[in-house]
């Protein structure tokens, strides 16, 4: 997994060195955390080591993918999709996007000129709206909702709900 903006589980020494700690529930001593948080340093923190080499990585994977599949994720980091979204529009490379709410730059980036293959899974009160290249409305199923991961899995998989 590439964490382009790092991790809760990362730190900076005061040797300036990166180190991981795996579940730490406190800051280990002489660290500092290493996470990119959302404001006006965001993308200055971004081109600095190791979120740079973190992102060249990332980068070389999303060019050589041959489908993408985004739980969560919004589209809202300009600094991390412009290859993905370019592949799938230009390339037509396959997008599945599971998420709560589809934001605006997704629908902007997809539903506004529809790429050939993708699938689309919003939640929606009571089910789940799926958008696709047949309907980039969305059309709702009743009673499905795969925005929870383990119902998404079980959509995939085919494997029927426990009780």
């Amino acid at each position: 997994m590439l964490k382009v903006h790092g991790s809760l589980d990362w730190f900076r020494d005061a040797t300036d060195d990166v180190v991981g700690v795996p579940l730490a529930r406190t800051i280990p001593p002489n660290t500092q955390p290493l996470v990119v948080t959302p404001g006006v340093t965001k993308y200055r923190a971004v081109h600095k080591d190791p979120f740079r080499t973190v992102m060249t990585a990332a980068d070389a994977v999303l060019r050589g993918a041959s489908c993408y599949v985004c739980v969560g994720y919004g589209f809202n980091d300009e600094h991390v999709q412009p290859i993905l979204v370019n592949r799938v529009m230009k390339s037509n490379i396959p997008l599945v996007v599971v998420t709560k709410q589809l934001t605006e730059p997704t629908r902007k980036a997809f539903l506004s000129n529809p790429p050939k293959k993708f699938i689309f899974l919003e939640e929606a009160e009571g089910g789940t709206t799926v958008y696709n290249p047949d309907h980039h409305r969305g059309v709702r199923l009743d009673d499905v909702s795969v925005w929870r991961l383990d119902n998404f899995m079980r959509l995939i998989t085919g494997e029927k709900a426990s009780c």
